[in-house]
């Protein structure tokens, strides 16, 4: 293999290999759905995330389909709370 060729692989490689490396990051995602005691859906509830571990709080609200996301945690137990 010539020194051009070996270049153009570690470059190709180089631009490649960050996109592979981000999709082994240590994180995971809470989603759901936040419904009345009827099945309907609750539009703008604050849903809130803590960890058992660290107590770290995340909050956000729900979406018009009364959907949440909490994405990028750390791994752990987490404890969600609805208001």
């Amino acid at each position: 293999m010539t020194f051009r060729a070996l270049l153009l692989t570690a470059c190709i490689l180089g631009i490649l290999m960050p996109g592979v490396c981000l999709g082994q990051l240590p994180v995971g995602t809470i989603t759901g759905v936040v419904r009345d005691s009827t099945g309907g859906v609750i539009a703008g509830a604050q849903v809130t995330a803590v960890s058992r571990t660290t107590r770290q709080v995340r909050t956000t609200t729900t979406g018009e389909r009364g959907e949440y996301s909490f994405p990028a945690l750390l791994p752990g137990e987490y404890d969600v709370s609805v208001e």
